[in-house]
């Protein structure tokens, strides 16, 4: 199906039909968008979403393109960039946009004498994607993102909104309203749009807090397949398991579909030796979780997102 993308003049020029997304994403996997267009502000990004509900265009924000699996026929609808970046900071309240890098803001938080986010700096992705998944650095030391929102700002269309003839509204909303969990927030289950979010963070000294996070990336990169096309761990970690272990234990590492890889450094990561399809990939994901099930009994579940046409 075709759809037609009804803009303002001012709109027109930005909206990029057929672009490929690989190009944007960590795995450097996927096919073309029908519509394009990059958001430079959360006011640009409310904006853009208003039109492609306006237009009963599908439309998918992406953030920095970690953590995603783009499928090979692409999207049809609107691919909205989310490139809201500000910032700023005051006693002790970081506000930002939802389009910034997690690195980005970690350096600013670390700069600016504030902790919290110096655990971070290595997590890919923006921080509207962190606070939609409630992203984490070491689960076991409970360091969720989650954890530090104060507020967020929301473009939201929740059941009592619905009948309304702007079925979308700003909101905002505290911690409690999102029922953070392990990879799991409400709008897993909701439609909203992260559109600023404010974190409460406490005093630090700059360079401890620098040399804090130095370390932790050091560690990190150590450990997996940094500098390789990936989008990060393919499937989230059963109650007490490690998912990385568990497929090592079956003996998967450097097993290949096509262009498509298990890495030899972290078993819960897929890489992309060159050129690899989505289809190969959800057909090595398909093997894993199948082998694991035989071997263990237990079920995997993708912490990856899968989007668009495969």
């Amino acid at each position: 199906m075709k759809y037609i993308l009804r803009l303002s003049k001012n709109w027109g020029e930005r909206v990029i039909r057929d672009e490929v997304l690989a190009p944007y994403t960590y795995f450097k996997i996927g096919g073309p968008a029908d519509y394009f267009v990059t958001a430079k502000s959360s006011k640009e990004l409310e904006e853009i979403v208003l039109m492609a509900e306006s237009s009963n265009v599908p439309w998918f924000i992406l953030g920095g393109g970690s953590n995603i699996l783009v499928g090979d026929l692409g999207f049809r609808g609107l691919v909205i960039k989310n490139e809201a970046e500000s910032v700023n900071v005051e006693t002790g309240e970081l506000t930002a946009e939802s389009g910034i890098k997690m690195s980005k803001l970690a350096a600013f938080s670390i700069k600016n004498g504030l902790a919290g986010l110096e655990v971070f700096m290595s997590v890919p992705g923006t921080l509207g994607g962190a606070i939609f998944n409630n992203s984490h650095f070491r689960p076991e030391k409970n360091e969720f993102i989650g954890n530090l929102v104060e507020s967020v700002e929301l473009l939201y269309k929740g059941l009592a909104l619905r009948s309304r003839a702007r079925p979308y509204q700003t909101i905002t909303v505290n911690k409690d309203w999102f029922k953070f969990k392990y990879d799991h927030s409400r709008l897993h289950d909701e439609p909203g749009v992260i559109l600023k979010v404010k974190l409460r963070l406490k005093s630090g000294d700059p360079e401890m807090l620098k040399a804090t996070s130095m370390k932790l990336m050091k560690e990190r990169n150590a450990s997996q397949p940094i500098g390789q096309l990936s989008c990060g761990c393919m499937f989230k970690n059963p109650a007490g398991f490690s998912a990385g272990q568990l497929i090592d234990n079956i003996g998967m590492k450097g097993k290949k579909i096509g262009g498509a890889m298990i890495s030899d450094k972290h078993a819960n990561f897929v890489i992309n030796t060159g050129g690899a399809k989505a289809k190969e990939v959800i057909k090595l994901m398909d093997l894993i979780k199948t082998a694991v099930k035989s071997k263990s009994g237990i079920d995997f579940k993708p912490e990856i997102f899968m989007v668009g046409e495969f």
